[in-house]
């Protein structure tokens, strides 16, 4: 016969304090969020309302919501990994910044309206454009 469990039994007490504790940290944030809002003078139904609208309310806010949330999900998987390992990784963040602007900077090298230093910048750096030691003799 099958014995009902309890919260006694470790692994149903482990599986419900990793939900509860997510969800009562989320309900006391907006609970606290909320009371700030209304003392600024805004209802903060209606402002939670508008937040999920804006999030959720339209194929378009999808989009949007899962465009801006990608770069982040994908830092915070670089950083759970080697937590997984008992590695700590700070600055993850600024390492995506700094490799957005990295980007930015090295995109206009692929064009060839650019004066001839930088197009002269783009031959010695990368390595498909450099012209072999032994070609000048």
């Amino acid at each position: 016969m099958l014995q009902a469990r309890t919260m006694s039994d470790p692994k149903l007490r482990q599986a419900a304090e990793a939900v509860a504790i997510p969800v009562l940290a989320v309900a006391v944030s907006m609970v606290l969020f909320g009371a700030f809002v209304a003392a600024v003078g805004v209802d903060p139904i209606e402002l939670y309302q508008l937040m999920y609208r804006g999030a959720f309310g339209t194929w378009f806010s999808w989009q949007n919501t899962l465009q801006r949330a990608a770069p982040l999900l994908l830092v915070a998987l670089c950083t759970a990994l080697p937590a997984q390992m008992g590695l700590v990784v700070i600055g993850a963040e600024g390492a995506l910044v700094l490799g957005g602007l990295a980007a930015m900077a090295a995109g206009p090298l692929e064009s060839e309206e650019w004066s001839p230093p930088v197009n002269n910048f783009k031959l010695l750096s990368c390595p498909r454009f450099r012209v072999p030691s032994d070609s000048y003799q």
